[in-house]
């Protein structure tokens, strides 16, 4: 059977962070907790942004996304429009890692 030596890799190093996927992980913190259920704030957030992961926490909603399109002026405005059409409040912090 032939050897072939392999010529080609990533080069991983120790203690060297890279990044795999395309996600983003986003916290909305609303000014007032979120409503659930049909026709609530999450499944609005939830149709709106397609999340793969989300969680609600009190006023802080997280969301694992697809990072491909998304940033924070987009993002926030669109969560505002959400959130303002369901609650009184306004996003108060969006942050994005």
């Amino acid at each position: 059977m032939a050897e072939v030596t392999r010529v080609n890799g990533t080069g991983h190093a120790d203690a060297t962070l890279y990044e795999t996927a395309n996600v983003e992980t986003w916290i909305i913190t609303a000014g007032a907790s979120p409503t659930a259920g049909i026709g609530g704030t999450l499944e609005a957030m939830a149709q709106e942004f397609n999340p793969m992961i989300m969680e609600a926490d009190d006023t802080k909603i997280i969301m694992v996304l697809d990072g491909h399109n998304q940033d924070a002026a987009s993002m926030a405005r669109r969560a505002s429009a959400i959130i303002a059409a369901s609650t009184a409040a306004k996003p108060a912090t969006l942050v994005g890692m």
